[in-house]
C-alpha cells in the first residue's frame, strides 16, 4: 500500500475559491491513479 500526504501552503494572497480549485484539481488527479485511491481533506485557516 502506498500513501501520499500533500499540503497546499499558500504564502501569497489567494482567495478561498482559488485554493479550493487547486485542491480539487489535486484530488481529481489522485483519483485518476486507480479505483482504490481514498482521499480525505482538511482545511486549516490561520
Amino acid at each position: 500500500m502506498q500513501s501520499d500526504f500533500s499540503i497546499i501552503d499558500v504564502p501569497g494572497p489567494v482567495t478561498d475559491t482559488e485554493l479550493s480549485v487547486a485542491a480539487a484539481e489535486l484530488i481529481e488527479h489522485l483519483r485518476g491513479l486507480g479505483p482504490d485511491v481514498r482521499v480525505s481533506q482538511r482545511l486549516l485557516r490561520a
